[in-house]
Parts: structure tokens; sequence; C-alpha cells
């Protein structure tokens, strides 16, 4: 589980991360329940991470297209979207993190 931090942004970053771990490891072609990614998103979008939100968004609607094609081909957008999602989320929990301990260093 990838670590960030304890404040409610950097625990929904660590959630959203975790998710999308799931997703790769079941690949981007199985059947999956993805109310939880969309509810993720959501609320990624309603504290200001627009980027974060619009990412995985696209990997939702790549995978909704991959899983309705019968052409594999269509898996390659959806794994492009999954990375791209991970890579925003992984830098945003980053950021995130950093910007929570700042403040503890000494001046």
């Amino acid at each position: 589980m990838p670590s960030g931090s304890a404040t409610a942004v950097g625990l929904l970053l660590t959630t959203t991360l975790t998710e999308l771990e799931a997703v790769a490891e079941g690949g981007v072609a199985a059947a999956r329940d993805t109310e939880t990614l969309v509810h993720l998103a959501d609320r990624s979008q309603g504290l200001g991470l627009a980027c974060c939100a619009a990412a995985v968004n696209r990997l939702m609607d790549q995978l909704r297209r991959a899983r309705k094609s019968p052409d594999e081909s269509a898996r390659g957008p959806a794994a492009e979207a999954l990375l791209h999602a991970y890579y925003v989320t992984l830098l945003a929990s980053q950021q995130e993190s950093i910007a929570a301990a700042v403040p503890a260093l000494p001046d």
C-alpha cells in the first residue's frame, strides 16, 4: 500500500493509488466494480484535485471501451490511462506529503 500523509487529502490519494494498483493487478480487461474509483474521482474533484480526477475519469472511460470491445487492441489505451492516472495521483500524493512535512522542519 502506498504511504502518504495522514491528512484527509493524503488518505484520499493513498486510497486512490491502492484502487489503481488493484486495477493493474487484475488487468484492464478484467471485469471489476469501478464504483469506488468513480467515488474517489468525485471526491478528488471536490477537493480541488482536478488533475487526479480527470486522470481517473479518463481511465474509467478507457476501461469501459476496452471491456465492450472484442478487439484486444482496445486494452492499450486503457493501460496507458491506468499508468497516467497512477503517475498523476502518485505525484500529487508525494507533493501532499512534502507539504504536510515542511511545517515540522526547524527554522
